[in-house]
């Protein structure tokens, strides 16, 4: 790669892989039933988002991947949990996630310190409170959302309590079966 080049990323808290077969089980599979035309995120693609960069000239990688150390620096792991499911958009849902609750107040400070450190490398601040979800589906439709919102109430995912304890800095590679997630760095808390 030449250092002209560019790739997409964002920087995002892992998921343990329980957590993520626990969503897929108890909600995704009832959102699929529904026969609403969404967008499904993967299992092993689920994430809570910390900042979207975007494209990012490869020359900047290394340099942004100090900033990331600097800024999680001395941030011990966190107790977070899952919390039920919900949506953005209303009567006309247009994304499906699972509420996160426990220390959201910590992952909430991640996020903005986060935030200013890219902000100080000339990326965009986020203009919207951080709220603190798991993407599960984007919705692809433009009718039929009463079944959508059925499905969003019936879901059953539990109270599941787990340790925030990695962030990534991710490289996204957009293809028409979906994205495609690729650990650029990893930082432990």
């Amino acid at each position: 790669m030449t250092n002209s080049q560019s790739i997409r990323t964002f920087i995002c808290l892992e998921i343990p892989e329980a957590i993520r077969e626990l969503i897929d089980e108890r909600a995704t599979k009832v959102l699929r039933k529904s026969g609403a035309r969404c967008s499904f995120v993967r299992p092993e693609n689920l994430h809570i988002t910390l900042k979207f960069l975007g494209d990012v000239e490869t020359s900047r990688i290394d340099n942004l991947s100090q900033e990331i150390v600097k800024a999680v620096g001395n941030t011990p792991s966190f107790s977070l949990s899952l919390e039920g499911v919900g949506s953005f958009g209303g009567k006309k849902p247009k994304v499906v996630w699972a509420a996160i609750g426990g220390e959201t107040e910590r992952l909430a400070e991640l996020a903005v310190t986060i935030d200013k450190t890219m902000a100080g490398k000339g990326f965009s601040r986020e203009r919207r409170r951080f709220k603190p979800h798991l993407t599960i589906a984007r919705v692809r439709q433009s009718e039929g959302f009463d079944r959508l919102i059925s499905a969003i109430e019936s879901c059953d995912l539990p109270r599941e309590e787990f340790t925030a304890n990695t962030v990534i800095f991710m490289k996204s590679t957009l293809t028409p079966a979906g994205s495609i997630y690729e650990p650029i760095a990893e930082f432990g808390l």
